[in-house]
């Protein structure tokens, strides 16, 4: 006799309720394809959109908040150089490179965030150390010698409390970039899964009706797959690109952007100590060994042998080139400052290091600083210019994706309900 299973299964063998089964779940299965493949392409749209619109800008700001600030900090010891009234010009470029500052502080702080609160500091830091870099200049005004232990306060606040907490920042917003182009480069495991299993049911589901009706095709199904197929190239094509214009957005733009920013930053901080060496007259061992230290990175490994490795063959190499060489003018120019001190010639070692001369130390770093400038602003143009490609390369496609499901879903119920009709 036989079991009430072996009857179901009988039943479900010589009856519509097998087609029915199948019906239910290829739509059930497109309709998930649908969803999952309509998510993973959306967010990977939206992690590039943050990408090209958060993060990488935030990492920009963070970095031209501390360029300013360490700018500001060099000009200050450089200005406090000259004796007396600063010139104008070191006067404009201290002013200009605060009010940047203060513009880079308003962006950074707005986004919040675990760096927000260095930020704040930060910014409560800045009319403390314009207040002491003022008096100093006020007593260096009058001759008083006070005023060099007042801007040694004030780059003491800069370098050891100001510039480190904006790197923290710094640091946490290139974390976030490099988080977004990952996710937005994301191998789409559970799509191809779905999409392995769909594919499968359809291939499995055609074969036994091709075997039960004698009909080589089931025109829903076969629409169905048709969709599933264009659904499935849409989603290639557009990943494909989108990881394509990361990765050269990536390697032409932010990976020299981030190479680049380094050397100029450090070059900033060894410019302030080379200044900060002559205003301690004596006493500056500390600032000289900073000096080189920061030196010896930009020089080596780290500095612009990997930043001349990552810059090969693209647009911005000549910059980098023209960097590297300005570079090497200013530590030749530094060697002859430092000799000058030590034989007492204290006037002419001044005069080597902030001069108009174009042999100083001054216009060998003036090229170096604005070389990398420009390089930099290139290189971000590149990134930009890659992301917005990336970004155009998904929009739409999670919302595609999901309707030719949709579709698929709709011609499959179609496709089985017509052999349904010839049961009755």
């Amino acid at each position: 006799m036989p079991t009430v299973l072996a009857s179901a299964r009988a039943v479900a063998a010589h009856s519509p309720s097998r087609l029915r089964s199948l019906g239910a779940l290829t739509v059930a299965g497109l309709l998930l394809l649908g969803l999952v493949g309509g998510i993973t392409l959306d967010n990977r749209a939206t992690a590039a959109r943050d990408l090209a619109t958060r993060s990488e800008p935030l990492s920009l700001d963070a970095q031209e908040l501390y360029r300013s600030l360490a700018d500001a900090d060099a000009t200050a010891a450089s200005g406090f150089l000259s004796g007396g009234v600063e010139p104008v010009e070191l006067r404009k470029r201290y002013d200009a490179d605060i009010a940047r500052a203060m513009a880079s502080l308003n962006d950074a702080t707005a986004v919040g965030g675990a760096d927000a609160a260095g930020f704040a500091q930060v910014a409560r830091d800045i009319p403390v150390y314009t207040g002491l870099v003022e008096t100093a200049r006020t007593n260096n005004r009058q001759g008083q010698p006070v005023g060099a232990a007042y801007l040694r306060e004030a780059s003491g606040l800069m370098q050891n409390s100001m510039l480190p907490a904006v790197n923290e920042g710094y640091r946490a917003q290139n974390a976030r970039a490099a988080a977004d182009a990952d996710r937005a480069t994301a191998f789409p495991w559970w799509l191809l899964i779905v999409l392995a299993l769909v594919g499968t049911g359809l291939f499995l589901g055609q074969r036994d009706l091709t075997r039960r009706t004698r009909r080589v095709f089931n025109q829903g199904l076969v629409a169905a797959t048709l969709a599933v197929a264009l659904a499935f190239g849409w989603a290639v094509i557009g990943l494909g690109a989108e990881s394509a214009h990361l990765s050269t957005a990536r390697s032409e733009g932010s990976d020299p952007v981030l190479a680049l920013s380094a050397i100029r930053l450090a070059a900033l901080q060894a410019r302030a100590d080379e200044s900060l060496t002559l205003v301690a007259r004596g006493t500056g061992e500390a600032f000289e060994m900073d000096f080189a230290q920061q030196t010896k990175f930009i020089g080596g490994r780290g500095g612009f042998d990997r930043a001349v490795e990552l810059t090969r063959g693209l647009p911005v190499a000549g910059l980098v080139g023209e960097a590297k060489t300005a570079f090497n003018a200013w530590l030749g120019a530094h060697t002859k400052v430092r000799e000058l001190d030590k034989a007492g010639n204290y006037p002419d070692a001044v005069k080597v290091a902030i001069g108009p001369d174009p042999a100083s130390a001054a216009s060998a770093f003036t090229v170096l600083d604005t070389r990398l400038g420009d390089a930099i602003d290139r290189s971000h143009a590149t990134f930009a210019a890659g992301a917005a490609r990336a970004r155009g390369a998904v929009a739409g496609a999670g919302i595609g994706f999901g309707l030719l499901c949709a579709l698929g879903a709709a011609a499959a119920a179609w496709g089985v309900g017509q052999r349904l009709k010839e049961y009755r």
